[in-house]
């Protein structure tokens, strides 16, 4: 393995492992954690280029608009709010998602809404 994907790898399960102590320190559903970290690591590892992660994101959100409806940017909010505050515990996470383009996964922004929601985020 080259020495970039090494660091690359090891940066993805750090990322990985403070989220998780994160969730489970907040009571998280083990179903709903366990949805998540496969969506991440799932989106991770695709190794998409970079016009074809925007092609996703662009697919990703136009569906998740279409079924969430106009909740979609309140909800999309609160799920970001969520990703700010993991970023505290878990640093360059949102650098992460970004390059790895796995915060245009499907089911990782669901599941962060979903998370998000039950936290109370878009409550507050």
């Amino acid at each position: 393995m080259q020495e970039g994907n090494r660091d690359h790898a090891n940066e993805i399960s750090q990322s990985g492992k403070a989220m998780v102590a994160d969730m489970k320190a907040a009571g998280t559903p083990a179903d709903l954690m366990k949805s998540a970290l496969h969506a991440y690591h799932e989106s991770a590892s695709e190794g998409l280029s970079e016009d074809q992660r925007v092609e996703v994101a662009q697919a990703t959100m136009a569906k998740l608009q279409a079924e969430y409806g106009p909740a979609f940017e309140r909800d999309l909010g609160a799920a970001r709010a969520l990703i700010d505050d993991l970023e505290k515990v878990t640093p360059g996470l949102k650098a992460s998602l970004e390059a790895t383009g796995a915060g245009n996964s499907k089911k990782l922004i669901q599941a962060a809404i979903k998370e998000a929601k039950r936290r109370g985020y878009g409550r507050r």
